[in-house]
């Protein structure tokens, strides 16, 4: 009994963040990979900002609000894997790849959008604002991807 009991709070203290601070390297992938991708979605948001002269802090600001909704996503995901991993472990890297697709159709987006035709023509099957945007000439192109963005803005 005196064995449990010396050193309580020390060894509860201690086991709480050893349990619960421990990722395993493909979470530890996983948070990179998100990371990675969302400070590139960041680049080329502002790319595109600047390009098509909207570029303004309030828009810049939602990369906080983003980073903020991805980390509590991640963390309720992480506290279910790490509560019970051998049913929930799963959900951790399904979460995370989830978030780095979405991302990863936004940079898809800023890149047609900047004028690289292969993410345009893969978006164009998806969405019909980007074939109409691939299809026009210089032009007009510019309405076309002002209204791409704002259709983006407001539904954010």
């Amino acid at each position: 009994m005196q064995g449990i009991i010396k050193y309580f709070w020390e060894k509860f203290l201690l086991t709480f963040p050893m349990c619960f601070l421990a990722f395993a390297q493909s979470q530890i992938d996983v948070m990179y990979a998100i990371i990675i991708i969302v400070i590139l979605d960041t680049i080329l948001g502002m790319w595109v900002a600047v390009k098509y002269q909207i570029f303004s802090s309030h828009f810049l600001s939602r990369v906080f609000t983003k980073i903020g909704t991805y980390g509590i996503a991640m963390a309720s995901v992480w506290t279910l894997a790490a509560i019970e991993p051998g049913t929930f472990g799963w959900v951790f890297r399904w979460v995370g790849i989830f978030i780095i697709f979405t991302e990863l159709f936004s940079n898809f987006e800023k890149l047609a959008l900047l004028g690289m035709k292969i993410p345009g023509r893969i978006l164009g099957k998806l969405n019909s604002q980007f074939l109409k945007f691939i299809s026009e000439k210089d032009g007009p192109k510019g309405e076309t991807a002002i209204n791409i963005l704002k259709n983006r803005i407001d539904k954010c």
